[in-house]
């Protein structure tokens, strides 16, 4: 509820005794009431600002549907998930062979 920079930081184990950790970093300002999220006095119905564009904040690639690592990413699901339905397919057929 106060304005500065806060990190927050999690560190998970499981049973393994595997652990990873999750930093995030904060950085609250005073605004006026009803002042959009840019400072300006204008609302917008775009998402929530997520400090992105801050200096060293993170990493924002436009729209998803014109991204070609998602695009790439959604051909591997479904070479996976086409050579699984065929390979199945497969192991069964050999399966009906090896019975009859």
């Amino acid at each position: 509820t106060r304005p500065g920079e806060y990190l927050i930081a999690y560190t998970l184990e499981d049973s393994a005794g595997n652990h990873t950790s999750l930093f995030l970093r904060y950085a609250l300002a005073e605004r006026e009431m009803g002042a959009g999220l840019d400072g300006s006095g204008h609302t917008t119905d775009e998402l929530p600002y997520t400090g992105d564009g801050l200096a060293g904040g993170g990493w924002r690639h436009g729209d998803p549907a014109r991204c070609g690592v998602h695009w790439a990413l959604l051909g591997l699901a479904l070479s996976a998930l086409v050579y699984t339905l065929l390979r199945c397919r497969q192991e069964e057929k050999e399966e009906l062979d090896e019975n009859s």
